[in-house]
């Protein structure tokens, strides 16, 4: 009965029907089965290291790669006997076949040679790309002219997530020499003026592909100035800004205050509506010292939040999202910062041994929404009409306790009470709310559940016999 199914039906059913495993049990009744479970089977590939590249080059047959739609590729060369010349060409081999590619995750060690910019501008399906740099950036620093090269050469790119970048002597020269010492990249004046952006190849010019709907930078110095000078020619809907451990928590605030003022309305015509926090805001949008000295100065000014108005406006905003890094007393004070956004959903991550003092704070926020509510009630003049919109479209509050990255929990009854005291504290004042818990993990904050897909085709040394499938099938047998 099987084999009397058309091929577009037996496509169906390993496509959509199938875990992967079944997909490769399936594959083996017949040839004409096994030619249709190719695209399922390579849809999802994911290369641990630079060994496990080179076995998939040399063992799967290059036809196979079109099926490919997501890559997560790691180039870690634990022998560290390849020049970054050959590894460029060896990337660049698997990804000039990726004709159909969607989603490609780069875990480099380093910058690669920037030959590799030149086959992005045909993989034109590429939405979501990510780029971490898997090694010290102080020994293999990840140039961010590199990377700004890499990103604008993609026609359809529409999500960037960025890690550990490293800035370069040639747009942030202020940095050479100062203390702390901030790694820079040198040498990479070989990158080639980019046909769009042209030399402006620093981190800021991000904001000047049109395409672009949502960027996440984390553990990346981001102290260039250009930030609140540079165009915005995307209509950015996702942000998530994280710290660079390098700088001290003054600093980092200073710098994601400059992006969130340059992506404010009135500067242009802001589209944000998912927003994810590391740092603190505060009521005074000041620019960043010249350097990144821990003793420097920030000039910040205090105020109840009562008194506070909103410096941020950003009319499309309906998600805020605090990751377990925020500083836990700053939670009313950033959120106080953000009342003129139309914010519908609020989700606060923490570790749990800071369970009890995130739900304090947070029921600290919703007596104040509630006061600010009872004081627009009672009172008509224009004051009263804008503390009447203090977070009036808020939802929910969610609050996801994050396990330490020893996996230990250290939950307990105390928390138990103060995670029930918050729940019936958003009760009474008819707010939605949930408590979730997770392990540690970097790429926690501003995870897309929804786009996650199980099914995983995994090529690597470490879990196959080199030159066979996972499932012990030798090329001999692969068309």
């Amino acid at each position: 009965m099987w084999s009397q199914l058309p091929p577009e039906l037996k496509l169906a059913v390993a496509d959509a029907c199938l875990p992967l495993d079944a997909v490769k049990a399936l594959a083996s009744i017949d040839r004409a089965t096994y030619n249709a479970c190719l695209p399922a089977t390579f849809r999802n590939v994911r290369l641990y290291d630079y060994k496990g590249l080179q076995a998939f080059l040399q063992n799967v047959p290059s036809e196979y790669v079109r099926y490919i739609h997501r890559l997560d590729l790691c180039i870690e060369d634990k022998s560290g006997s390849e020049t970054v010349e050959t590894k460029t060409k060896t990337v660049t081999a698997l990804l000039a076949s990726c004709i159909c590619l969607k989603e490609l995750t780069l875990r480099l060690e380093g910058s690669l040679h920037h030959s590799l910019t030149a086959c992005f501008r045909d993989l034109t399906d590429i939405t979501r790309l990510t780029i971490t740099n898997c090694s010290d950036e102080n020994d293999r620093p990840l140039s961010e002219r590199f990377v700004v090269s890499v990103c604008a050469s993609l026609p359809s790119l529409e999500h960037i997530s960025l890690d550990r970048i490293t800035r370069s002597v040639l747009h942030a020269p202020e940095l050479h020499g100062q203390y702390p010492y901030i790694p820079l990249v040198r040498n990479d004046d070989t990158i080639p003026n980019h046909p769009a952006l042209g030399s402006a190849l620093s981190l800021p010019s991000l904001l000047s592909i049109p395409t672009l709907k949502s960027l996440c930078i984390r553990d990346t110095h981001l102290g260039d100035p250009l930030w609140e000078t540079s165009p915005v020619k995307c209509q950015l809907q996702k942000l998530d800004l994280g710290a660079y451990s390098g700088c001290d928590e003054d600093f980092n605030r200073v710098c994601t205050e400059r992006i969130m003022s340059a992506l404010s309305a009135g500067r242009t015509t802001s589209s944000l509506v998912s927003l994810s926090l590391t740092t603190s805001l505060s009521s005074l949008i000041s620019t960043p010292p010249p350097t990144t000295r821990l003793s420097a100065p920030v000039a910040v000014t205090t105020a109840k939040p009562q008194q506070t108005v909103s410096k941020y406006h950003l009319p499309s905003l309906r998600k805020l999202q605090l990751s377990p890094f925020f500083p836990i007393d700053s939670v009313v004070d950033t959120m106080t910062h953000l009342a003129s956004s139309p914010i519908e959903r609020v989700e606060m991550q923490c570790y749990e041994d800071d369970v009890v003092d995130v739900c304090e704070r947070l029921e600290e926020f919703i007596a104040l929404r509630m006061d600010k509510g009872r004081n627009a009630d009672d009172d008509d003049d224009n004051s009263a009409k804008r503390v009447r919109g203090f977070f009036e479209n808020l939802q929910r509050i969610d609050l996801v306790a994050v396990r330490d990255q020893d996996g230990t929990s250290l939950g307990s009854a105390i928390d138990d009470e103060a995670i029930k005291k918050l729940q019936r504290t958003c009760r009474e004042a008819k707010l939605l709310s949930s408590v979730s818990k997770a392990k540690f993990s970097r790429d926690l904050v501003g995870l897309d559940l929804e786009l996650l897909d199980q099914r995983e085709q995994v090529y690597a040394p470490t879990n196959a016999t080199a030159g066979r499938w996972a499932d012990g099938r030798v090329r001999s047998n692969t068309i």
